[in-house]
């Protein structure tokens, strides 16, 4: 990546920043101490799921006779009643609620299956089963997730009834944001950080710089946000993967005006995050499961990039980045590394985005283009703990990254490659408009593939 040149095609900026002043820098990655202890995590505030022992209400049956009318009536309210009647005193039944030939009765008894099978028997009766509960899909209460649409659309409502992030094993999956920084700070991060690096300038403050008119300090604040602001806590938005098991590790490789940087940044930035052990930079304490890059370099494969990209795949990390918003001309690096999962842009109505690039080594889609926010595009978490709004693949790629995190929420033991593999096999492509030169493998679903009975909703 040459000098100044920009992470990506942002657009939408809606909301003024207040300048704000970077934090003191304390060296850490690049010094010989010890790493200092993990943030601690946050207790959800979701609704306790019920028991699943008891999926119905207790003592309550749904009970529907067969109109027969017993022969002496052609009016058939007044045959089901006569019906409805006689098996009610067969069966000594305590209606709690009557009901009609066009629904059923709500009848108490005593022993749920047993009374449901002695109905079952009697053939004037159509069915009897329990008053199962209903389950509410889990939606949020932070003020701005009526904009996500990214989220709503795209089968996270589904897919958080099954994962939040939220493992029942309290196992952390790390998610490494490598890119122009993050406001570690920010008020829908909390419990959320591990101790992060930045890279370019050498040192342990991942924060971005002051924010600057035209300069993009703030991308990699809404890209974090994206993939797993805290959900639920009555704040801002809420991330793909918001429960408080994911913890995201922030890895600064630009200025502090997130527009200079090179490809030697990202590829310590890649090891570092793996794990992997370097002589100019201190181990990290915690070797990430995912990395996204929502950063690019151009369309010509880069061969450093792709080891490093490698080395991290081997060492088990599933690696996501943006494909880039030149439009047609080809994925960007590391997008095109055959070991990084390239992920382009749609719009609310899964088109892709005009901007988002297309070719062969594109994967996935997912949301980054414009879409029904009253600001705009997709909203998420800009510095000093404020909210706004931008479009881009470097939007889509988070996204996919979260749904990642949420699949390994679900399953520890998953590969890289599995990741994929779901990912790619259960992704909503319409073959009556969409080819894989521009829509990959298809449209990630969060709910599909989580494992539930929809695909992006439906």
């Amino acid at each position: 990546m040459s000098p100044k040149r920009s992470l990506a095609l942002l657009l939408g900026l809606c909301l003024l920043l207040q300048a704000c002043t970077k934090p003191p820098r304390v060296p850490k990655c690049f010094a010989d101490q010890p790493a200092g202890p993990a943030a601690t995590s946050m207790v959800p505030s979701e609704t306790t799921p019920r028991d699943p022992t008891l999926p119905y209400v207790p003592g309550q049956l749904l009970v529907r006779y067969q109109n027969t009318g017993s022969g002496l009536s052609t009016n058939a309210t007044a045959g089901y009643a006569l019906t409805a009647q006689a098996v009610r005193q067969s069966h000594s039944l305590t209606v709690l609620r009557s009901g009609n030939e066009n629904a059923p009765d709500l009848i108490a008894v005593a022993d749920v299956e047993q009374a449901a099978a002695e109905l079952q028997r009697d053939p004037r009766v159509a069915y009897a089963h329990p008053n199962y509960y209903l389950e509410p899909l889990l939606t949020p209460n932070d003020p701005y997730f009526n904009q996500q649409w990214n989220m709503s659309d795209f089968g996270l409502p589904e897919a958080w009834e099954a994962e939040t992030g939220e493992n029942a094993d309290g196992q952390n999956v790390v998610l490494a944001v490598i890119d122009s920084g993050v406001d570690t700070d920010h008020e829908d991060f909390v419990g959320k950080m591990l101790p992060g690096c930045d890279v370019f300038d050498q040192d342990n403050d991942p924060n971005p710089g002051p924010p600057t008119p035209g300069d993009t300090a703030e991308h990699g604040t809404h890209v974090a946000g994206i993939a797993a602001a805290v959900g639920d806590n009555a704040r801002g938005v809420a991330g793909v993967a918001f429960g408080p098991n994911v913890r995201i590790l922030p890895i600064k490789v630009f200025d502090d005006t997130g527009t200079e940087g090179s490809t030697d940044d990202l590829i310590r930035a890649i090891l570092w995050a793996a794990g992997i052990r370097q002589s100019t930079i201190e181990d990290n304490p915690n070797p990430a499961d995912i990395i996204n890059m929502s950063v690019g370099a151009g369309t010509t494969s880069i061969p450093a990039v792709d080891d490093a990209a490698n080395q991290a795949f081997n060492r088990g990390v599933v690696l996501f980045a943006s494909a880039g918003n030149n439009g047609v001309t080809g994925v960007q690096s590391p997008a095109n590394a055959p070991d990084v999962i390239a992920v382009g842009s749609v719009n609310s109505s899964r088109q892709r985005s005009a901007f988002s690039a297309t070719g062969p080594e594109l994967d996935l889609m997912a949301p980054g283009g414009i879409g029904p926010a009253s600001c705009g595009s997709v909203p998420s978490t800009f510095p000093n703990s404020t909210y706004a709004c931008l479009q881009g693949t470097s939007m889509a790629s988070p996204f996919a990254a979260g749904v990642a995190a949420l699949l390994l929420g679900q399953d520890p033991t998953l590969t890289p490659t599995e990741i994929k593999t779901r990912l790619t096999s259960t992704a909503l492509f319409d073959a009556g408009f969409m080819t894989e030169n521009e829509y990959g493998s298809g449209i990630v679903c969060a709910d599909t593939a989580l494992g539930l009975g929809t695909q992006c909703g439906n």
